[in-house]
């Protein structure tokens, strides 16, 4: 990105960008690894996902 349009951005625009740029080299990644390690890496996330889930619920209910 030319600097010129980088420093006309908001920061919640830069974020985005960066985000974004981090969920592609992460899929990059991710089909590197070979298909066992594909299933083991995608079963921490799905358990993490869940725990994190599970956090925010109760957190939310005692609120």
């Amino acid at each position: 990105m030319n600097p010129i349009a980088e420093a006309l951005m908001s920061e919640e625009e830069k974020k985005y960008l960066k985000a974004k740029e981090d969920i592609l080299q992460a899929a990059k990644s991710f089909s590197d690894l070979s298909p066992q390690w594909q299933e083991h890496l995608s079963k921490e996330l799905y358990e993490a996902a869940k725990v994190l889930a599970m956090y925010q619920a109760l957190k939310h209910f005692y609120q």
